[in-house]
């Protein structure tokens, strides 16, 4: 029977559950291999590690306990000193200098030619700040050579540590000794300072009120509120005179009042007669008595005596009283005038005794200065408290055992490790055999007319040379997946019209030939913009021609990325068809949702398919295809002959 169809070749694909078709010798052969991996992997690796373990020397340790003690007031004043210094002693103990000093003592002592390496190595040292411990650690090989390096190492610090403290003692003696002078002159030189300021300002004390000037303006301060309290009286009085005066009062002087009152007495006693008299005779009697007469005239005069004394002992009274004004006014004046000049004096006073003060409490500074230097050198001669006193606790020993390796552990360890190597052997055996056999198992098969595709693929092997027989091929077109929108060269130019920059760049990429995942992953490294040319990298790798119009805006999009992916600001999985449904929104696209790469790359490769391109060939432009997705095309133009690829259009036009 002749074909009218042409007869179309499947590439050859795995199917799933290809290990059924192994044959039972192969099977027997998988098994005793996996066991041959598993047992010979296994017992390689535990031979080997086995070896090196055991080929191992042992190692010995030896050790020294040395204690540092200080005294107790050291610890209580300075309680970071002992940590500090164990510090110290511990990173001196491997220094340089103390481990050449070993090397050569060991040299000429024990006759041990140990390099300064070796001791740096096997050597350990182990602080302890709480214990205030230092433990020296020896290892090696020879357990007998260990207790002499750690004596030789233990006797060679010590006496180092000896040698420096009497150094060290001594020049600080020696420094001690020297400030001491220069403080000795210093305190000197400032008393004789002191002692001639003090002179030549007249201070006698550091208290202001021991010191004659500033008495003195007490004194008159105290003098001056007197007077003022005397002045202000003086001044009532006068007033209180002036006023009695005013009023008509009489005011007699103290001093004349005894006077005045005897005047007053006699008056009042010839009055007193006289008027006795008046009672007994009669009034021309009394005028023609001569006795009479002359006591009426005595009385008269008496009375204007008395009158004469009053007046004057007032006017006197008054001017006494502001004579005694006068005065103290006088005196208040005199006092402020001295207080004034005396305030200027103690002004003056003040800023010398401040700088006799400052003087005085630099010669006391310097005084304690020479006295805490001194108690310093009674305590360095007495306790020595910065030094502290070193002992051996534990002295060196030979080892009698071995501290490592530990050859049964280590030999646990290599088992399970030598297994856990030798399954994951195995399993990578089996994986790279089960690759070899789906890809040497697969078949090759055509779709004959009548056969019913919804069978068990794993009985076409068996049914499809008797098919082949009795009816002509037919197109699988059965079995293609669901239909792809494909979009015509107009949409697609309108698609791509209206893009933004990304959207074109994203397009523009697809049309040539790039797939979807290899379009996550390009940056600006993979773009030479000189050639125009894009490296696709991966399993497909291969470099794809840029139109220009593409070149361009890639060119800008690179210069804003840097070396990094171009698309840093997207979310590849999400923005890429947001990207590409907004674009045929703006295209007015019929159904714009339905937009996206795989209907770009179905229209790109349904592009090249048409142009009569090799099935064999489209993954050389357009990457990796699924057969089952290359399946689709074999029909598109199963009637033209297959052009070769240097003969086709592979840029979409979409410009």
């Amino acid at each position: 029977m002749a074909f009218n169809n042409k007869l179309d070749y499947i590439p050859n694909q795995p199917f799933s559950g290809s290990s059924q078709y192994m044959s039972d010798l192969e099977r027997k052969k998988f098994q005793t291999r996996k066991w041959q991996v598993l047992i010979g992997t296994f017992c390689l690796l535990v031979v080997i590690s086995n070896i090196v373990i055991w080929s191992q020397a042992a190692v010995y340790q030896s050790q020294a306990i040395l204690h540092f003690s200080y005294p107790s007031q050291t610890e209580q004043v300075f309680p970071e000193l002992p940590q500090r210094q164990i510090t110290i002693h511990t990173r001196r103990l491997k220094s340089s200098s103390v481990l050449t000093a070993v090397s050569e003592a060991l040299s000429e002592r024990q006759y041990l030619n140990i390099s300064l390496q070796t001791l740096f190595v096997n050597l350990e040292v182990e602080p302890s700040l709480t214990g205030r411990i230092i433990t020296l650690k020896a290892n090696g090989s020879d357990p007998k050579i260990l207790k002499p390096i750690l004596e030789t190492w233990v006797e060679v610090y010590l006496a180092l540590i000896d040698s420096e403290k009497e150094v060290s003692n001594t020049e600080v003696q020696e420094s001690a000794n020297e400030q001491l002078l220069l403080l000795e002159q210093k305190i000197v030189e400032q008393k004789y300072q002191v002692q001639n300021f003090a002179q030549s300002n007249n201070i006698t004390s550091l208290e202001r009120d021991e010191n004659r000037v500033l008495n003195k303006v007490k004194n008159l301060s105290t003098s001056l509120d007197l007077a003022v309290a005397e002045k202000a009286e003086k001044s009532a009085l006068l007033s209180s005179v002036e006023v009695s005066i005013s009023n008509g009062e009489t005011l007699v002087r103290p001093e004349d009042k005894s006077t005045i009152d005897e005047t007053r007495s006699k008056l009042q006693e010839i009055t007193a007669g006289l008027d006795a008299l008046s009672e007994q005779y009669t009034q021309a009697y009394l005028e023609r008595d001569t006795v009479i007469v002359a006591r009426q005239q005595e009385a008269i005069k008496l009375q204007a005596f008395l009158d004469e004394q009053v007046k004057l002992s007032q006017k006197a009274y008054m001017q006494e009283v502001q004579r005694d004004v006068q005065t103290a006014n006088n005196k208040v004046v005199d006092l402020q005038k001295q207080l004034d000049e005396q305030n200027k004096l103690v002004q003056k006073f003040n800023q010398n005794l401040e700088e006799f003060k400052q003087l005085d409490t630099e010669l006391k500074a310097l005084q304690a200065q020479a006295q805490t230097i001194k108690t310093q050198q009674i305590t360095q001669q007495v306790s020595k408290p910065f030094d502290a006193k070193i002992s051996v606790l534990e002295s060196p020993f030979i080892p009698d055992f071995a501290i490592s390796p530990n050859y049964l552990l280590n030999s646990f360890i290599s088992l399970i490790g030598s297994l856990i190597i030798a399954i994951m052997a195995l399993f990578l055996y089996s994986f790279i055999f089960k690759q070899h056999i789906s890809q040497g198992t697969s078949s090759n098969f055509v779709v004959v007319p009548g056969q019913n595709v919804n069978q068990d693929l794993a009985n076409i092997d068996n049914q499809q040379p008797m098919q082949l027989n009795q009816a002509n091929p037919k197109s699988v077109s059965q079995l293609e997946a669901p239909a792809v929108r494909l979009l015509s060269i107009d949409e697609s130019k309108s698609l791509f019209a209206v893009a933004n920059k990304q959207a074109k760049v994203l397009i523009g990429l697809t049309m040539c030939g790039v797939e979807q995942q290899e379009l996550k992953v390009i940056s600006a490294r993979d773009f030479q913009k000189d050639y125009s040319q894009m490296t696709i990298k991966g399993l497909a790798s291969r470099v794809l021609a840029v139109p220009s119009y593409l070149s361009e805006i890639l060119n800008s999009l690179c210069a804003t990325c840097g070396n990094e992916v171009i698309w840093s600001n997207l979310d590849p999985e999400q923005d890429f068809s947001l990207l590409l449904v907004n674009a045929a929104h703006d295209a007015n696209l019929l159904l714009p949702e339905q937009i996206d790469l795989n209907v770009l790359r179905h229209t790109y490769i349904n592009f090249l398919v048409v142009q009569g391109i090799k099935l064999n060939d489209i993954e050389k432009v357009a990457g990796f295809i699924a057969p089952s997705e290359l399946a689709r095309y074999r029909h598109i133009n199963n009637q033209k002959e297959a052009v070769n690829i240097e003969n086709i259009s592979i840029q979409y036009p979409v410009v």
